[in-house]
């Protein structure tokens, strides 16, 4: 059975609802599309999928994400900054298809990645993230970032994900100390 009702924010919310299995949920724009995917969980369901594998197939990153950003309580600033990147980034993939090799790839990828200038600034003549990389704090926040918004978006909606994701990711250290040599300073 499913349901169909209007947000706050305007947009439209399904909800499909099964005899044993957990209810899932998914907002959309309009309510046309609402409506097709509760057919399509529905029709998924009805054919021996069950709702919530149904659904699992279908979920991307940057949906996980966004549905962190409007209904999680109390995120952080830095994170849905942080992960408004990595939806840019990763947003289009599956979140079934992700992997721990997946997102090692992807942090080394951001250790490379040039910082881009701010945008909200006048050009001058030479930036201060002119030619930097992404430091490794920065893409190790992003990692955990990454980490609650999923693991939050599999709890709230009920849906697995794949085993062993963040377990085996070399994530950044958070603070190297890089800069002084602590034994050469004379006191």
């Amino acid at each position: 059975m499913s349901t169909i009702k209007k947000l706050d924010n305007g947009k439209w919310q399904a909800r499909v609802r099964k005899a044993g299995e957990p209810a899932v949920s998914k907002s959309f724009k309009t309510k046309s599309e609402a409506q097709q995917w509760a057919n399509q969980i529905e029709f998924s369901a009805d054919s021996g999928a069950g709702v919530k594998k149904a659904q699992d197939k279908d979920i991307t990153v940057s949906q996980a994400i966004a549905s962190y950003e409007l209904e999680a309580p109390d995120p952080d600033k830095v994170d849905l900054l942080l992960l408004r990147m990595a939806k840019h980034d990763i947003g289009s993939y599956k979140v079934s298809a992700l992997s721990s090799v997946f997102l090692n790839r992807y942090l080394k990828m951001l250790l490379k990645t040039k910082v881009p200038p701010p945008h909200n600034k006048k050009p001058r003549t030479k930036s201060k993230t002119a030619g930097r990389c992404y430091s490794k704090s920065t893409v190790r926040k992003v990692f955990y970032a990454i980490k609650r918004a999923l693991i939050w978006h599999s709890k709230t909606y009920g849906h697995s994900l794949p085993p062993n994701l963040f377990d085996d990711v070399d994530i950044p250290p958070a603070w190297e100390n890089s800069y002084r040599d602590w034994e050469t300073l004379v006191f």
